[in-house]
């Protein structure tokens, strides 16, 4: 699904894979970024927002995660790793 993929599989990070094992939190901001060059638009929010998810690695590592909606290249979002948390800075 374009508008809301699920958390995927694995994902790859300075040329390393990770498995990702649990979702721990997962929150959702489906606001419209606005830029003064904006028209109003009416209709459903098709790309739109952003989809995060707090997700634990079979590494024992924990990372944020998050879906933007907004096609860039082709008619489907993209996946941006938004941080790694440490121990200290559980979220």
């Amino acid at each position: 699904l374009e508008k809301k993929p699920g958390v995927p599989h694995t994902f790859v990070w300075r040329k390393q894979s990770y498995t990702i094992i649990s979702v721990e939190k997962e929150w959702h901001n489906y606001q419209r970024r606005s830029t003064p060059e904006m028209k109003p638009r009416r209709g459903g929010s098709w790309g739109v927002g952003r989809d995060y998810y707090q997700v634990r690695t079979d590494s024992g590592e924990v990372f944020v995660i998050y879906y933007d909606r907004q096609p860039r290249k082709s008619r489907k979002g993209e996946w941006t790793l938004l941080k790694k948390i440490t121990k200290s800075r559980m979220v």
